[in-house]
């Protein structure tokens, strides 16, 4: 296997299929071959969270690539984070440049809320969108309207503030700081109450939907639950390293953690672990709930952001930015999510819209994926010496058993009734759908059957071998009709689409 790596048919070395989506499949993919390894050389090593590890010998995992709708550019450096307003219209972003910036969707700039003296780490929307809050390296969070003028500062934290958030009422706001401790204030600016809630600095804190508790995140490691006296509820601990951020669910009785121990955690609110969200490759500085509760988004700094369902399974990948990702949020639809990065831009994905998708689906190196005719199934070929065949939601169908090497090949026949493999011991094999071996051609030598291929008639068969310098015809019950010598070694074979 090792030549026919160098003729670029096989170089996968991770345990990844790309394939293109539906809209793809059903609009471009017509004109190409069915067979896509020439196509998509990417490989991706893909998260494996614990839902994968304990269903993964029947089940792939696809992951959705998202596509990017369109970038904001305006900061000076890093941007902190990025918030869409309740009504989905506008956005804001926080930026290392010191200042915040409101957006329209279409990406233009419509305000900049200038005074503060230190990076600004934070700026989320009140409910009602018509103010914002921002927090502060410069020790205040501020108060604007949506126009950039300021309506009030808070002033008390000893050092950076890391986080500003409106009540769901949006008559409080609660700040997280560096001095250990966590602040409710009204919107003139007046604090109401200050909790020393951690050991260490408070990266975020925000308040439950219902408006009942406030959940913390803290460097010492843990994330807590405190009611609005500042009354201890849960401790969430699990975490190996800085908790970034913290928050609830829409209905109020699950968080989700983000950690510079590369995962994320959700629990429910006495502090029970549910899940652990493991796939990025670095520090996760931000993770939030979707509108419906059912996804959750994380951001890394690692350059993605990587979608969940909230029970642990990876499902999409948000993979564009040029710098570690601060934070990422859905829309309040749900149909589309903002990013803020430190390669200095802010973007929005649409949720709707797939580039293209991955499927997770062997513990060896991928050889081989095509289409059925009909599009409905994949068969893969892999080292582990089988072929398997996927319907396109990830589910196993069936397993070809009975190759002695690692299968080179496997594709449907125009009909879609069978499938053949190509195999490193020797021969080549012809299997219903179901599974059941129906013929195996064996002639070639050299263990380097490398391509096979059907006739448009589904009647016969071509295959090629690397090392013996021929190709071979055969019918689909394994008889040999004719032999084609080469004078150097032979990579692949097919019909023309007449079958002559």
């Amino acid at each position: 296997m090792r030549d026919r790596r160098r003729w670029g048919i096989a170089h996968r070395t991770s345990r990844i299929i790309l394939i293109a989506l539906s809209a793809f499949l059903v609009t471009i993919a017509p004109t190409f071959p069915q067979n896509f390894s020439g196509f998509f050389f990417a490989p991706q090593v893909l998260a494996q969270t614990p839902n994968q590890q304990q269903t993964e010998a029947v089940t792939g995992s696809f992951i959705d690539y998202f596509a990017e709708e369109r970038q904001f550019k305006g900061h000076e450096g890093s941007v902190n984070s990025a918030s869409f307003s309740p009504d989905g219209k506008l956005i804001v972003t926080a930026g290392a440049d010191n200042t915040a910036r409101v957006w329209d969707f279409a990406g233009k700039q419509v305000a900049e809320l200038v005074g503060h003296q230190g990076n600004v780490k934070s700026a989320n929307f009140s409910p009602d969108g018509k103010l914002i809050v921002t927090a502060s390296f410069d020790g205040t969070a501020r108060v604007w309207d949506v126009s950039g003028k300021q309506l009030a500062e808070l002033k008390g934290h000893q050092g950076n503030v890391y986080s500003a958030n409106f009540s769901p009422d949006g008559k409080q706001i609660v700040t997280a700081g560096a001095d250990k401790t966590v602040r409710l204030w009204d919107l003139s600016g007046k604090q109401l109450k200050e909790f020393s809630v951690h050991e260490s600095s408070v990266y975020s804190a925000s308040f439950s939907p219902d408006g009942k508790r406030i959940v913390t995140a803290s460097a010492d490691k843990t994330a807590r639950v405190w009611d609005l006296s500042g009354k201890l509820l849960a401790e969430l601990k699990g975490h190996t390293d800085t908790v970034w951020s913290a928050s609830f669910s829409p209905d109020s009785k699950q968080i989700v953690t983000a950690s510079d121990d590369k995962t994320a955690r959700v629990w429910d609110i006495s502090g029970k672990q549910l899940a652990v969200l493991e796939g990025h490759k670095d520090s996760l500085y931000s993770a939030s709930f979707s509108p419906d509760g059912k996804q959750i988004v994380t951001a890394s700094v690692d350059f993605t952001a990587l979608v969940w369902k909230s029970s642990g399974k990876l499902i999409g990948k948000l993979q564009q930015h040029t710098g570690g990702v601060n934070s990422a949020k859905f829309s309040t639809d749900g149909k589309w999510i903002v990013t803020a990065a430190n390669d200095g831009t802010a973007r929005v994905w649409d949720m709707g819209s797939r580039w293209f998708i991955e499927l997770r689906i062997h513990d060896h190196v991928v050889q081989d994926a095509t289409f059925s005719p009909d599009r409905k199934l994949i068969v893969i070929a892999s080292t582990d010496n089988t072929a398997s065949v996927w319907d396109i939601s990830g589910k196993l169908i069936v397993e070809l058993k009975g190759h002695e090497r690692g299968v080179n090949s496997a594709s449907f026949s125009p009909n879609g009734k069978l499938i053949v493999t190509a195999s490193d011991d020797d021969t080549a094999r012809v299997w219903n759908t179901n599974g059941k071996q129906l013929a195996i051609f064996k002639g070639h030598e050299y263990h380097r059957i490398t391509s096979i291929n059907f006739s448009s008639d589904s009647q016969l068969i071509v295959s090629t071998a690397f090392d013996d310098k021929t190709a071979r015809i055969w019918d689909i019950n394994g008889k040999q009709i004719s032999q084609l010598q080469h004078q150097d070694k032979v990579i692949s074979a097919s019909f023309s689409p007449d079958g002559k």
